[in-house]
């Protein structure tokens, strides 16, 4: 006797292979490509069309104003084409004047902001110094007052005539008059308030940066100023850019009439 072996019959298409046009994926077997696209991407197209009404509209009808002869109101037509506003802004001399001081006043500012929060944020993150949790919170501290409280403080302290420090040194016989009102004394100012945007920045990327990399430099004989120069620096530029970039367009709009 010879046993026979049963035939299944493979004219019928299984469920498994029915395609239900969303390329190729079996019906129930997952998400379709759709769903897939709609949870990849849903949420970053949510949150960039909210930030291109909130931030992008009022910008683009700012640009748009600056190159129309009126700007434009609902049911009106709007202006002509026209650069009469940049030929008038660039034009006078007293304009061009005040733009080159905001500038020099905001670069200076910034330079004294970045010196401070990332010496401070150097001194938290990469050496043992004492009080150290005094020190971060001095260094975060002027984000919790007002900047016209602040200006007004150092105006008490430091005015050339009244201020109260100047005359603490006149009285101790030191040739020195601190003007708050200088330029040097508005970007002090200016500096002193915003270096906690570069402490916070560079303490975060000083933190994450790995120490064994710094650690295996002292080892092979570097300086601390090479390590500084070599690793250091290089590793947190990015950060300190973005901090710079942050702080100079802060102080910069302080200026805006």
């Amino acid at each position: 006797m010879t046993a026979t072996t049963p035939t299944t019959d493979t004219s019928a298409p299984r469920t498994d292979d029915i395609d239900d046009g969303t390329g190729g994926d079996p019906i129930g077997r997952g998400p379709t490509a759709l769903m897939l696209l709609v949870r990849r991407y849903g949420l970053v197209t949510v949150l960039l069309a909210v930030l291109l009404v909130l931030v992008g509209l009022p910008i683009g009808t700012i640009i748009l104003t600056s190159f129309l002869s009126s700007p434009p109101r609902p049911g009106a037509e709007l202006g002509s084409f026209t650069l009469d506003h940049f030929a008038t802004l660039l034009s006078a001399p007293q304009r061009a004047e005040a733009i080159w001081n905001s500038v020099r006043i905001s670069g200076i500012g910034t330079v004294f902001a970045m010196v401070c929060g990332s010496g401070l944020a150097w001194l938290t993150a990469r050496t043992d110094v004492p009080f150290r949790k005094v020190v971060h919170v001095a260094a975060i501290a002027p984000l919790f007052m007002s900047g016209l409280v602040g200006a007004m403080a150092w105006a008490l302290l430091a005015s050339p005539r009244s201020g109260l420090l100047n005359l603490v040194l006149d009285g101790l016989g030191i040739p020195l008059t601190l003007n708050v009102q200088s330029e040097f004394g508005i970007a002090m100012v200016f500096g002193l308030y915003y270096a906690p945007y570069a402490y916070l920045l560079v303490y975060g990327a000083l933190s994450l940066m790995n120490p064994e990399l710094e650690e295996a430099a002292d080892v092979h004989g570097a300086s601390r100023l090479q390590v500084l120069r070599r690793i250091t620096f290089p590793l947190v530029m990015p950060a300190m850019l973005g901090s710079a970039i942050l702080i100079m367009m802060l102080v910069i709009e302080n200026f805006s009439i």
